[in-house]
């Protein structure tokens, strides 16, 4: 009887504590439901118990849920599931966090960083600075980006090549922007081409035109904000470009001229602000 007793309070003390929320099942069926405690594998709630192995998800509404929740929240984490507080997914939480309501300074400074990490995330990066060589970068030179949302940047850079100054302006597209590594796709204008022969800078020339490029952003681990940018770049070089290069290759005057590479590569360290 006693023993009847003890397992009756505990729960009474678990449902004071109880919250609503959204629970997602891995056959996709979703439903609300007020989670009470967990039991050899078995999530109880006021209408019933679920499997752990039968859930994908559970999403609270409040951020303060993670607070009053964190021992729930943790043995849920264990069993498998992925938590969310207020559309953001929550961190490892310790099953041995304290499970509190009491607004203690304790309570307040947790509060204070998980709302600080919410607004970190919901402040998205607005560009970058990036140095490196390549069209995309002018020749060798710098690039600065513009992000009008987190897939898609406008930049505009400016280089020096060996037959003076480049520039190239265009579009990034970026596919998965919150991975780690980030497939792109870019669209320029501006310096795909130039000619330079030494000791006659009289036929020093520089070619602008469109060109399109592939490549990937690889994010560092320690500060995931700045990044590499790796691409290979198409160019469509102009007519002219062909015309000056048949000719002046046919001057038996002129000696090692080489026709550039039909594809190039471009290589840049961006750092976002």
């Amino acid at each position: 009887m006693r023993l009847i007793l003890i397992s009756a309070f505990l729960i009474t003390s678990q449902l004071a504590f109880s919250q609503e929320a959204t629970v997602v099942l891995r056959d996709s069926v979703k439903l609300k439901a007020e989670l009470v405690f967990i039991a050899e594998n078995q999530l109880h709630t006021k209408s019933g118990t679920l499997g752990l192995s039968e859930i994908y998800s559970v999403s609270y509404p409040n951020i303060t849920d993670v607070l009053t929740n964190s021992k729930l929240i943790g043995q849920l984490q264990k069993g498998g599931v992925i938590v969310y507080a207020a559309g953001k997914r929550v961190e490892t939480v310790s099953i041995d966090d304290p499970v509190t309501t009491t607004p203690t300074a304790t309570t307040k400074s947790q509060q204070e960083k998980v709302e600080e990490k919410l607004k970190e995330e919901d402040n998205p990066l607005i560009g970058s600075f990036g140095l490196g060589f390549g069209q995309d970068y002018g020749g060798i030179g710098g690039r600065l980006t513009i992000l009008t949302d987190q897939h898609i940047g406008l930049f505009a850079s400016v280089g020096y090549i060996f037959a003076g100054a480049g520039y190239n302006f265009g579009t990034n597209i970026r596919f998965q922007p919150e991975k780690r590594n980030v497939p792109t796709f870019s669209i320029m204008y501006g310096y795909n081409a130039a000619i330079q022969i030494s000791g006659a800078p009289q036929f020093d020339k520089i070619y602008n035109g469109v060109s399109i490029g592939g490549g990937f952003i690889s994010k560092g681990l320690n500060n995931p904000k700045n990044y590499w940018h790796f691409e290979l770049i198409l160019p469509f070089r102009p007519s002219e470009f062909d015309t000056d290069f048949n000719a002046l290759s046919s001057n038996s005057s002129i000696r090692g001229l080489q026709k550039p590479w039909p594809i190039t590569i471009s290589i840049g360290y961006h750092f976002c602000f």
